[in-house]
């Protein structure tokens, strides 16, 4: 199983996080957050950056798909430029060594080798056994 966490008092609209790991889904109900669960497809999209959780209807959550591929390797830099700040910040707040592992290998990554378009950065990881961290999967 996996599931959407929302912080309490969050709009259906701003989800915090996933995870499929039910000790943490226990965590996160004793501490009053809203979990739904969702399909592991749906995790798996969403950890790759394929789609985003665009609402809660009150029965089902509203999914949009994240449109459209990165097409050169200029987007990708640009992406990654972001991604890396928002790790930094994580880093010097005490994030885990892993962050600090996927930060070092994205400053040594080289974007040139990539064959675009590519669906997501995540998803080209995934797709190519590159371990990364996801935002939305942390504590």
């Amino acid at each position: 199983m996996a599931y959407v966490i929302y912080n309490h008092g969050d709009t259906p609209n701003h989800f915090s996080r996933i995870t499929n790991d039910e000790n943490e889904k226990t965590a996160w109900l004793e501490k009053k957050m809203l979990v739904h669960e969702i399909s592991e497809s749906d995790f798996n999209d969403i950890k790759n950056n394929l789609k985003f959780t665009d609402g809660w209807d009150g029965t089902n959550i509203i999914y949009t798909d994240i449109v459209p591929p990165m097409q050169t390797q200029e987007q990708l830099d640009s992406y990654l430029v972001g991604v890396k700040e928002q790790i930094e910040q994580l880093v010097l707040e005490g994030a885990d060594d892993a962050w600090q592992t996927y930060l070092n290998y994205l400053n040594n990554f080289d974007t040139s080798t990539v064959s675009f378009p590519i669906p997501s950065w995540e998803k080209y990881c995934s797709d190519n056994s590159i371990t990364f961290q996801s935002f939305w999967i942390r504590p």
